[in-house]
This record gives C-alpha cells, structure tokens and sequence, in this order.
C-alpha cells in the first residue's frame, strides 16, 4: 500500500535492465546453503549502489537475476544513460568483488547484462489483496531476452538504449541477436566504455591547473618506475585543492585502485581515524556496514592479497588490521594482546600494514588520496610517518591536500615527498573563468577589476560574487561583452564567506533548513540522520535540488543494510559548510547536535564505542560538557586499550579540563583514574618527569587507601628506572609499614621491592622472595609473582648458585605461563638459556633461546627476538659455527637499528667483531670494536665500553703490542670492578696473565690463571674455565711441568665434550698434542692432532683451522704457535 502512489498506472518512456550473476553454482557446491545466501546477500549489496546512486529502483530479484528501472519510479531526461552508466559500474563492482572476497575459493562471478528503452505500462499486478507493482510491455520482454543472448561479463544494449546514448559511451560494433518470441532478429550493440570527451564539469571550468596536473603526473609516472612517492597539495580554502586532485583521478585508468579519504573535525579526535578509513576505502568498506561484514570483507581481501601467506600469517595481519579498524577481539589475539607493549604493538602495525600495501602493490598501482589531511588524527600521522620509509619499492602515490603545510607528517623523508602549493588564478586565468561563468567572450574592465580586487583570483570566490551577481540579474551581457550595473559593485561583499552567505540566503526556508541541519551533521551527512533532525521528511528530489541552484552539496555514496537503502551526500567545499553552519541561530545548533547525539547514542548502542568521539564533538556543542566529558573519559579508555596512547593523552587532557571546575573532594573517580592513565602513558614513552607530575596530582585525588599506595609503588617504579634508586627505596620502605599481606598491592610492591635489591645486588631479594610467594599466590597477582622469582633466580646467578637460580627461574616461569603472561615467559626462557649455556649445558640452553624467540615473535616483540638472536649467536660463536653466528648477528643489527636500539647494536658489534678476530679478519674486528665502543661512549654504558676494550687488548696481544694491550686491560679491569661484574674480571685476569707471560713474569701469569679460574668456578662460568685453563696449560708446559700440564688437559677435554663444542675440542686435542710433543712421546701426540683435526674439521674456517692444518702438514718442523 504504502508504494501505490510512487507507481501509479501510467504510460512512460523506463529504462529496463536485467542482470544475472553466474558462479553462485560453483559456490553452492562447495558451501552450506546459509553460507550461500549470506554471500549472495552480500554481492546484491556490493554491486547494487550504482542503482541508487543513479536514481534508479530495484524492482525485484528473480534467483540470481536482478530487475532494474530507471524512470519508473523517478522521470529523469537521461534515464537510458543511467541504465548503460550502472550496467558498466556494475561491471566493475562484480569483477571487485571476486577478485578481493573470493580469490581464496577460486571462484569467479559474472555479469550478463540486457538493457532496453521505451514505453512502458506501469501499475500493479495482482488481486486485490495482493498486488505488486512493476512495469509490463515488450520493452521488458526484449530487455529480459538480450541478457539472456549476452554472454558472461557481457552488456547488450538495445537499439532504442544505442540511439538516446550514442554520443556518451564507446560502443563495439553492432551485432544481430535471435531471440524467443521475435520473428527478426534484434540488433543490439555493446557498450564498451565511457566517452571522456562527452562528459564536462559543469560545476566550475578547470583553468590554470594543467601544469599542477602535469607536476601530479610526473610524480605518478616517477612512482610507478622507482617506487612510492608523497605529495602535499597545500593551499587557503577555496583554492581548488579538491577539485585539483578529482580532476587527476578522472584521468587514471580503471587498473589503478583509488583510495580516497575525507578528513574532517570529528575524524580528527578519532583514533586511527585515516588509517581505519583508509583501508577501509581500498576494500570497498562502507563506515555504516555492520561488524560482521567489515569482517567477511577484511578476511576475503587479505585471502586475495596474501595468496603466498598460509592461514596462521593472515589470521596474524587481520587481526592487527582488524585493531586500527575497530574490529573485535578474538580470545586468542586478546591474550597475545595483553602481553605486548606498546612499542611491539606500534612496531607490528607498521609490519602488518607494509605487509598489506607490499602485497596489494604485487597485485595493482595504488593511489591513496586524504583531502582535509590538516585534520588528520595524531594517531594516523604517527603510523604514516613510521610507515612510509618501509614502502619505498611499492609502486604507488600516495597525496595529502592541506590549508597549510604538514611538517609533522613523514618529516623524515625528503625524499620521498613533493610539495605542491596552489596559487590564485592570473589576471588571464581570472578573465577565463569569469567569462565561463558568465556566458561571455569578454568582460567589461570595470567589472573585471572589480572580481580581481574582491576575489585575488580565489576560483571559489569567483564563483560565489558570480552567483551572487546572477542570482540578483545585476549584469547583461551586450555584445559578448559582460557588463554589470553600477550600483551592484558597492554593494558586493569583499570575503568569502560574505558572499557565499549572501548567496545562500537566496534559498527558500526549506533548502536552508535542509543544509543547516545537514552543516551541523559534518561535511558528510546521510539521508537517514537529516530525517530524524528535522521536522518533516526530505526526499532525493529536494536534496538533488539544492546542488542545482548552487551546486552545494552532492551524492557521494550509498550503503544498503537490512534491506534499508541510506544515501550518504557531501558538501563540495568545507568553507561553504562552515558558513552555512556559522548561519544559525545558537539555541537551534544546541537543538540540533543534542539530536545528532540522541541519534548516535539510540542507532548505535551495541557499538557505541566506534561513536565516542563524535559524541564528544557533539555534546560539547549541544552544551552538555558533563556527559561530553564523560565519553572522552570512555574514547580515552578505549584508546589506551588499543595502545593509541597520543590519542589516549588528548582525550584525557579534555575529560580532565571539562572536569576542572570540579573541587579535589569531588567523589568522581574518573578524575583520579585520568591523572593516573596519563601517568602511566607517560611512562611507556620513558617521559619520566611528565610520568611523575601525573602520579602526584593523582595521588591528590586518591580517596582510598589502596589507590594511593598503587600510586606510591608506581612512583617508586619511575624513580627506579630514572636510576634513583635511593628515592625509590624509600618510598618502597615508607608502604611496608601500612602494607599488609592481604592487599592486592603487595605483590607489587613486593617484586618492585625484590628488583631494586636486585639492582643493588642485595641478596635480600632472597629471604623476600622466599617468604612472600605464598601471600601472593593467595591474592593471586602471577605477575607480580614470576617477577619476584625471576629477581630472586637472577640474584643466585650472579652469585653462582646455579642450582637455586634455575630453581626460582624454573618458578618464575611455572607462575607466568599459568596466567599466560607471555612476555615474562620469553625474558625468563631467555634468562634460563644463558644459564645453561654458561654452565654447558649447551643442548638446554638453545632448546630455551628458541622458546624465547618462538614466544618472542609471537608477542611481536623485537627486543626479545633481538636477546633470543644475540644469545643463539654467541652459543654458534663458541661452538665454531661462524657462518650461522654472524648470519644471526647481521639479521640482529638490521633489527636493532630499525627499531633505534643503540645498546642492542652495540653488543652485536661486539660480537661481529669476535668472529672476525676468531676467523682471522683483524681489521674489520678492529672496525667492529671500535664502532661498537663509539656507541657504548655516546650511550654512556661503562661495561659495554670495557667489553670493546678487551677485544681490542685481544687485537694487540695477537699483534705482540703488549705494552697498548696491558693499558687497555688496566681500563676494562677498573670499569669491570666499579660495576662488580665478576666474569669481564675474570677475562681481565686471564689475558694480563697472557701478558706477564709472554713478557717473561711466569710467576705472576699463573697467579692470574688461578684468579680467573677461580672466578669463572664461582660463577659456573664453563666456556671461560675452558678458555683460562687452556691458558694455564701453555704455561706449564713452558715452565716444563709437563705431567701436570696433561693431567689438566684430560679435564680439560672431558670438559670441552660435556660442553658440546668441537671448537673447544679442538683446541685442547691440539694442547694435549703440544704438551706430548713436548715429552717426546710421538705416536700419542699425533693421535691428539688427529683428533685435533677431526674435530675442527666440523667448525667453519678460521685461525685455529690453519694453525692446526699446518701442525698435521709439517709435524716435525711446526714451532709452538699461539691460538
């Protein structure tokens, strides 16, 4: 009933098209029938927005055939165009489809298409109770027979659609159809594409741009053969920025995908806002579809981009795309989730989405497009600018338009980045568009002096005082020649905004109304909200109406969504909307974003939390700061979560400056939690100062007793990674007096308490830790709990009780993988490794390196990877395996360097330079050390510093320079003694006795032997035993202690096998073969360097492989040789 008026009986000229997908029965075969319709659904929706967008109607679906009118519902003059125009969209919208959401199950849907033109009956069919409404006659017939003679990805136009149409669209040759019931056959063409040279902007003619067109193509061009290029259209409102860049893309062709985002005041509090709509735009998501459908469109694209990835890899970029889309959290990512920080989850971001623009680039040219960009979000900018220096190769442009420069974004990459300012029209380009717009060859030169003072060649502006002109009949044209009446040019307004205001106020009360409504929505507004916002309907008529008049707004899209069509419309200028916005009354701007708001919170409370920023926007307009504040309170919340922590800080700072007029008394918790948040956001980016002036105005409005000591324990923790460690014991031993065992703050304070001894190297960690598992395990805060037993496991190692270190270890591991806290299981795997391998238990030991760079990477956490890396790369360098050492160790330093981390790269220069010194490259180990010993100086890191020192004392003994290499070893010692780092002691001790020597001081060389094997015995340090003693060794046997010499070596032997290392092997098979050599006993010395042989055999190439080579080559004649 509610339809009878709109097709009421009558004859008229429709437009009728048939469209029939194929491929569903390929599908039908491999899925369950409700995953079919669900996907059928899904098409229709995706390929039918040409339909609305066009003004035409869906009459009805015939299985997979779709019956389609332009003019039944809606007479327009170019209803034949509209049908041709979204038969080819439609084209291009089921090959997208396909191709992006159903590549991974090979199939492949197609369009057969038959359109015809002419009269038609219209009116209902039916009983009486039960009627429908459509068009009949033998134009539906013939429409109905061409698609079913047109082929797949086909369209065959009737020859009625080819005569109304010829000048508007390319057409193949005209072919001739047998069909059912026609005694001739029919000719019918196929439309091929859009004529360009038909279509005209009637909206503003282009002048003067050409040469920016050809600097966007050039740059376009350059992109495409050396990889991504940026630019930044900068210019005042009005300029042309927008148009410009529209014009640019109507000039690519259809192999490019396009990407356009509108940025806009509300985007701009949003988080992630560009990125979020930015990939939303390339897989063709509407920001109104449902969850569910973001997701199936997600999941499907990835499937298409990423066919070389297998399930777990996509399942692991969707789900951080799905976080920067607003997307849920499944159980299994949430808990991977949790565990990271916020520079593993930044870094992974940016891995993820270069993933999916390197893949997408793979498959077609991208050009992404963010007009407005000046209101880009933070978030969004952050993300661009770590981003951008990672898509180098990829062949696409991506083009930012601005007011006004953007040197916050990709500063970085000059490279990269074009800028493009736009200028005001010339005189002659002034005198162009003023006679476009006018109708005229010429103007008269008072007139025209007068547009160049009031506009200074601004296009818009031109087009405003011209209108405005021609809306009052103030000029005639004579002659050709424009000419204005006298009285108009004083009375003409001489700003913009003036003269669009003037402009508007032509508008009948109802157009205005309309537009206000909609300026207060945004620059973008769909039908459906301007409905609920006014009074009485409007209809597509009266919206297509108001562009007529002066071209203010447009159609941008449709989305279709439980049966309901929405037409999204926007302003064609942001200046014209401010205006427009600027020209209501304020009590109605109140009404009316309290509405907005009303609206928000009603159609979408299941998702609200994808609405709390434009709410904020909205209630703080409408004049209810309170309930404003409170949904920055919330966006706060949810970007914390999502770890957009700049975004997180800026809400924060407006809940709290809402809020400011609030007493401290106050009993609103949100004040204190805000402080707090911000506290702890500070703390993440190692802002310490900030961090610390958060927590103390938080404890200002702590109200329980609980709260300020979680407060106190985080300050303790500030202090204590700012290196005050006496002021973070104080404020830790100020809360043991009121702390009780029961308090969820105990484990905390506990584990803080433990890793500040730590640090000090108090072994009271351990009676701390021994007495306060049970009381924690009771409250149960597990991490608290695996990080008190890691400090105290750390304790005992550092004192050589490796035993109870691997024991607390062991727990501390137990408790973490009981509540799942990933992160402390990799740093403990880690922790457990190194103890292994200093203790030779070389198998364990990587069996716990690979756990942690398995967990690490699961985590995305890149300073894990890089320890688990470093320690995998040792482990190769003392077993011998050069080769996979350094391949660990240069993967390492790409890493380090990427993410900025001057310590991890310094060590890994340590340890490059050991391999070249091992495999006999002095002087690139000499290069290693000292790169590796500037940054420890830059980084004020004492024990790396010492650490480089020894290697290049090492260079100088090699070199016999001992006096230099006897200074260096002074340095390291005094560095090693003041940081109480027992082990570099103990290599200290171990090549000053290498100096004494060979300088002939055998007495004071062995003392230092049994210092450092003493110290590598307390430590349970087994590689650097193996290393002194060998050292020892030598000495004995130049003092001519020959049987003690061997009764140390056969230990030493028996050493290097429980340490699996046939490096270590080797070289005491060889000691073993010099001290027999040395007692004359042939026959035996010479099964030892076989053995020698045979075990270094299995290492890579090096100094020792050539020492020995040359020992099995001349036996007798070989002198002793140092290795």
């Amino acid at each position: 009933v509610e339809n009878f008026g709109i097709l009421a009986e009558s004859r008229k000229n429709v437009a009728v098209m048939f469209a029939d997908i194929s491929g569903f029965t390929a599908l039908s075969e491999q899925l369950d029938p409700e995953e079919v319709r669900e996907i059928i659904n899904e098409c229709f929706n995706y390929i039918t927005s040409p339909v609305y967008e066009l003004e035409g109607m869906i009459d009805k679906y015939i299985g997979d055939c779709i019956m389609i009118l332009f003019g039944a519902r809606y007479t327009h003059i170019d209803d034949a165009k509209r049908a041709v125009t979204c038969a080819l969209k439609m084209m291009d919208l089921i090959s997208e489809f396909s191709k992006n959401f159903l590549f991974a199950r090979g199939i492949t849907l197609n369009l057969s298409i038959g359109i015809n033109y002419g009269l038609v009956v219209t009116g209902g069919v039916g009983n009486y109770f039960d009627r429908d409404y459509t068009v009949m006659g033998d134009i539906v017939n013939t429409a109905q027979r061409l698609q079913m003679s047109a082929g797949e990805g086909v369209i065959l136009a009737s020859e009625s659609v080819f005569t109304e149409t010829r000048d508007q669209f390319e057409y193949a040759d005209p072919i001739e159809v047998k069909v059912k019931n026609k005694v001739n056959p029919i000719r019918c063409y196929q439309p091929l594409k859009i004529n360009s040279n038909y279509f005209y902007d009637q909206e503003l003619a282009f002048i003067e741009r050409q040469k920016e067109i050809g600097v966007l193509n050039s740059i376009f061009n350059e992109a495409l053969n050396t990889g991504l290029k940026c630019a930044i259209v900068t210019g005042e409102a009005g300029i042309g920025k927008t148009r410009l860049l529209k014009e640019f893309t109507l000039k690519l062709g259809n192999d490019i995908k396009k990407a356009w985002v509108n940025c806009n005041t509300i985007s701009q509090n949003k988080s992630y806002s560009l990125i979020a709509n930015l990939l939303a735009g390339i897989m063709s998501i509407n920001a109104l579809d449902s969850a569910n459908t973001k997701k199936h469109r997600l999941i499907s694209f990835l499937d298409y981009i990423l066919v070389d990835y297998n399930d777990d890899e996509i399942k692991h970029t969707y789900d951080f795309l799905g976080l920067l889309m607003g997307l849920e959290r499944d159980p299994d990512f949430q808990s991977i989730f949790a565990s990271m920080n916020y520079e593993s989850i930044y870094h992974e971001l940016l891995k993820q989405l270069a993933l999916f623009f390197k893949s997408l680039c793979k498959k077609q040219k991208l050009l992404v497009i963010a007009d407005d960009a000046h209101w880009a979000d933070s978030g969004s900018i952050q993300i661009l600018n770590g981003l951008v220096p990672m898509l180098k190769d990829i062949k696409a442009v991506f083009i930012f338009s601005s007011r006004y420069d953007l040197k916050q974004l990709i500063p970085g990459s000059p490279d990269l980045k074009f800028r493009l300012k736009l200028r005001p029209l010339t005189r002659a380009g002034v005198k162009q568009l003023s006679c476009s717009l006018l109708n005229s060859q010429k103007i008269e030169d008072h007139f025209y002096d007068t547009i160049l003072k009031i506009t200074k060649g601004n296009p818009l502006f031109i087009k405003e005082m011209l209108s405005n002109l021609k809306r009052k009949g103030a000029y005639s044209v004579q002659s050709g020649q424009a000419v204005i009446r006298e009285n108009e040019l004083a009375a003409m307004p001489e700003k913009l905004q003036n003269l669009i205001r003037s402009n508007i106020s032509a508008l009948d009360e109802k157009s205005l109304t309309i537009l206000q409504a909609a300026a207060v929505i945004g620059k973008e507004f769909s039908l459906s909200i301007l409905n609920y916002l006014l009074d009485e309907s409007v209809t597509n008529e009266e919206l297509a109406g108001i562009p007529v008049q002066l071209n203010l707004i447009s159609l941008k899209s449709t989305h279709t969504s439980a049966g309901r069509v929405d037409k999204i419309y926007e302003f064609t200028h942001e200046i014209e909307r401010e205006v427009i916005y600027g020209s209501i009354l304020n009590k109605e701007k109140i009404s009316l974003h309290k509405k907005i708001s009303e609206y928000l919170e009603n159609t979408y409370a299941k998702d609200i939390e994808n609405y709390y920023e434009s709410l904020c926007v909205h209630l703080i307009k409408a004049g209810m700061p309170k309930k404003a504040a409170g949904y920055y309170f919330k966006a706060a919340m949810k970007q914390k979560d999502g770890f957009n922590l700049s975004s997180a800080l800026e809400c924060l700072n407006r809940f709290i400056k809402m809020m400011g007029s609030l007493p401290k008394t106050a009993s609103d918790d949100r004040i204190f939690i805000a402080y707090r948040e911000k506290g702890r956001i500070h703390y993440i980016n190692a802002n310490y100062n900030d961090a610390l002036e958060q927590f103390y105005k938080a404890l200002d409005y702590a109200s329980m007793q609980d709260d300020r000591m979680n407060i106190k324990i985080q300050i303790a923790e500030v202090y204590k990674d700012m290196g005050e460690l006496d002021k973070a014991s104080a404020i830790l031993n100020d809360l043991e007096l009121d702390l009780h065992e029961g308090s969820l703050n105990y484990g905390k304070w506990v584990q803080l308490k433990c890793n500040v001894l730590r640090i000090k190297g108090d072994t009271a960690v351990l009676s701390l830790a021994k007495k306060s598992e049970k009381p924690i395990l009771k409250t149960g805060d597990y991490r608290s709990l695996a990080e008190t037993m890691k400090h105290a496991g750390m304790i005992y190692f550092s004192k050589g009780d490796i035993d109870n270190s691997l024991f607390y270890m062991n727990k501390s591991y137990k408790y973490a993988e009981k509540n799942k806290l990933l992160e402390i299981m990799a740093k403990v795997s880690g922790d457990i490794g190194i103890i292994y391998h200093s203790t030779g238990m070389i198998s364990r030991a990587m069996d716990f390196f690979n756990k942690s760079m398995e967990i690490s990477k699961k985590l995305s956490y890149q300073r894990g990877v890089l320890a688990a890396s470093i320690n995998l790369g040792i482990l190769y360098l003392d077993k011998g395996l050069f080769s996979k050492a350094e391949k660990l160790f240069l993967e390492s330093l790409a890493v380090a360097r990427e993410i900025g981390s001057k310590l991890y790269e310094c060590a890994i220069l340590t340890n490059l330079g050991d391999i070249s010194y091992e495999t006999g490259d002095i002087e690139l180990s000499k290069k290693n050390y000292l790169d590796s010993l500037s940054l420890a100086m830059d980084l004020n890191a004492p024990v790396e510093e010492g650490i480089n020192y020894l290697g290049l004392a090492r260079i100088h003994l090699k070199s016999v320079r001992f006096q230099e290499a006897s200074r260096l070893l002074e340095k390291a010692f005094t560095i090693f003694e003041e940081a109480d780092e027992l082990v570099f002691i103990g290599d200290c001790c171990t090549y000053r006795g290498y100096v004494e020597q060979q300088t002939g001081r055998p007495e004071k060389a062995e003392g230092y032997y049994n210092k450092a094997l003493e110290i590598f015995s307390e430590c349970r340090n087994d590689n650097k035993k193996l290393k002194a003693l060998r050292y020892k060794i030598r000495l004995l046997a130049q003092k001519g202690s020959l049987q003690e010499a061997l009764e140390l070596i056969e230990g030493a032997i028996s050493d290097a096998g429980r340490l699996e290392s046939d490096y270590e092997s080797a070289k005491c098979w060889f000691e073993k073969y010099m001290v027999l050599k040395a007692m004359e006993l042939r026959a035996p010395a010479y099964e030892s360097l076989d053995q020698s042989a045979l075990y270094i055999s299995k290492v890579d190439d090096c100094t020792w492989s050539e020492i020995i080579s040359q020992h099995n080559t001349h036996p007798h004649d070989q002198p002793f040789r140092d290795g």
